[in-house]
């Protein structure tokens, strides 16, 4: 079944060997069982086949213990130093205080792998891009699952794909291993997200065919010969796609100016994902009314960017707390000429 593996699996009691009579062999399977249990969702969201919801502080409290004693117990035997080292790692990951690598399986043959950092504040806005969003994965799933239904309209010729606010980079990496003929860009403007998503794409082996780049939406409120563009971003995009990037009333109108400048604009279509929690019903009214459905457009209409589709994602097991299964909204937006061209001429 398609999903995430990166939490624990649902177990009774949590189980850990004793220190004293296991071998280095049975110690090791027992951190690589933690490294499951201790690790947490993505973020803001559960997954329905691992006992995220279920983890009793008891057995929290547990493991701890257990891993103190290891890294204490044979912190001078240099024999145990890659299991002391890996115990001081799940240490610090259970606090939140290091980075979790995280594997994603879509289908037996897709397989992405994501390094989670965590989230600080630097004065720059929060680095909330260097974990990944449930919207991420939601997306992610879509492409690998029917990859056709976002390539139908491109036959035969290579296309240029863009990722905005790619964050750890899950929706690039996935269309990346798709093995589609594109030049494939995958951009975020925080230093330290663009790091993170670097490291990302050489974990999977990536370099040479999914591209990092630097991208500031606000460069495109500006006249465009003000504007300062990387080469990347001369030519227009046949695909864009987008997960919960939206948080303001500015950024969205940045995104709109972006998209507006970077979309081909007689067949480019723009995909967004964002998430339907009611914490979120502020940012889907701002999308909703900055993409307005073609039908009520009119041709003096000033909107550029027009939803020719809007539909509900629900990714198997994905669980918005303990029982709400996780919803997000996938846009299908184009440029307001197209559509109604290709409306005129059916």
């Amino acid at each position: 079944m398609p999903g995430l593996i990166s939490a624990a699996l649902v177990h009774e009691t949590l189980e850990l060997p004793s220190l004293l009579s296991s071998s280095q062999t049975d110690l090791g399977h027992a951190l690589s069982n933690l490294r499951s249990f201790l690790t947490p969702p993505i973020y803001g969201f559960a997954h329905r086949s691992l006992r995220t919801s279920n983890i009793h502080s008891f057995d929290h409290r547990h493991a701890l213990r257990w891993l103190t004693s290891l890294a204490s117990r044979f912190a001078h035997d240099e024999s145990y130093a890659e299991l002391v080292d890996e115990a001081s790692a799940l240490i610090a990951m259970s606090c939140g205080a290091s980075t979790i690598t995280r594997t994603f399986v879509f289908r037996d043959d897709l397989h992405v792998l994501l390094n989670d950092a965590p989230i600080d504040s630097d004065g720059k806005g929060a680095s909330v891009g260097l974990q990944t969003w449930g919207s991420s994965f939601a997306l992610a799933n879509a492409l690998a699952n029917d990859s056709h239904a976002f390539l139908r309209k491109f036959p035969h010729r290579r296309l240029r794909i863009l990722e905005l606010g790619a964050g750890t980079g899950l929706v690039g990496l996935t269309l990346a291993k798709l093995g589609i003929d594109a030049e494939i860009i995958a951009t975020d403007h925080h230093p330290r997200v663009l790091i993170n998503l670097k490291g990302n794409v050489a974990l999977n082996g990536l370099d040479n065919t999914l591209q990092v780049d630097y991208l500031d939406w606000s460069t495109f409120i500006q006249p465009p010969f003000e504007r300062t563009l990387d080469n990347a971003f001369t030519k227009p995009f046949d695909l864009i796609f987008a997960a919960d990037v939206v948080y303001e009333v500015e950024q969205c109108g940045w995104l709109v100016a972006c998209v507006t400048a970077l979309l081909e604009p007689n067949s480019g279509v723009f995909h967004l994902v964002v998430p339907t929690r009611p914490t979120h019903a502020k940012e889907t009214r701002l999308i909703d009314s900055s993409f307005p459905p073609l039908g009520s457009v009119t041709v003096d209409d000033v909107k550029d960017l027009v939803r020719v589709n809007r539909e509900d994602l629900q990714p198997d097991g994905l669980q918005d707390g303990q029982t709400q299964i996780a919803t997000f909204r996938h846009y299908t937006i184009v440029s307001a000429s197209s559509a109604r061209a290709k409306d005129s001429h059916p």
